[in-house]
C-alpha cells in the first residue's frame, strides 16, 4: 500500500505541543481522548532528531476525537485536520520543512 505523507515545519505547532509530543506515547492520547481502549487516534508517534512522525488511524477522522483534541491542542488539531483533508495518513513535522500559508505558524 502506498500512503501519503504531509511534511510540514514544526513552526506549525507551539512549543507546548512540541514538549507534549516529546513526552507522549500513543496510549496517553488514547486514554485522554477515548474511552474505549481499542480506539487509538494515532497508530504511532515517532520522535526524530528534527521533529515527529505521526501515523494517523481512522479514529483521528472522528468528529468527537477532533473536538476533544482541539480543546487540548488547537495547533496540533489544525495540523491533523489539514492532513486528513489532504488524504494523508502520516504527518512528518520537521524543523527544516516548509511552512504553508494554510496554517498558522508559531515562533519558539
Amino acid at each position: 500500500m502506498i500512503e501519503q505523507t504531509l511534511t510540514l515545519s514544526t513552526a506549525h505547532i507551539t512549543l507546548q505541543t512540541n514538549d507534549l509530543l516529546n513526552q507522549m506515547k500513543p496510549v496517553d492520547l488514547q486514554q485522554d481522548l477515548h474511552d474505549e481502549e481499542e480506539k487509538m487516534p494515532f497508530r504511532f508517534i515517532a520522535n526524530h532528531h528534527y521533529g515527529f512522525i505521526i501515523f494517523l488511524s481512522d479514529y483521528a477522522k472522528e468528529q468527537e476525537f477532533m473536538q476533544r483534541l482541539l480543546e487540548r491542542s488547537v495547533d496540533l488539531g489544525m495540523v491533523i485536520d489539514y492532513a486528513i483533508k489532504k488524504n494523508c495518513t502520516m504527518i512528518n513535522l520537521d524543523r527544516d520543512a516548509e511552512t504553508t500559508s494554510d496554517l498558522p505558524t508559531y515562533k519558539w
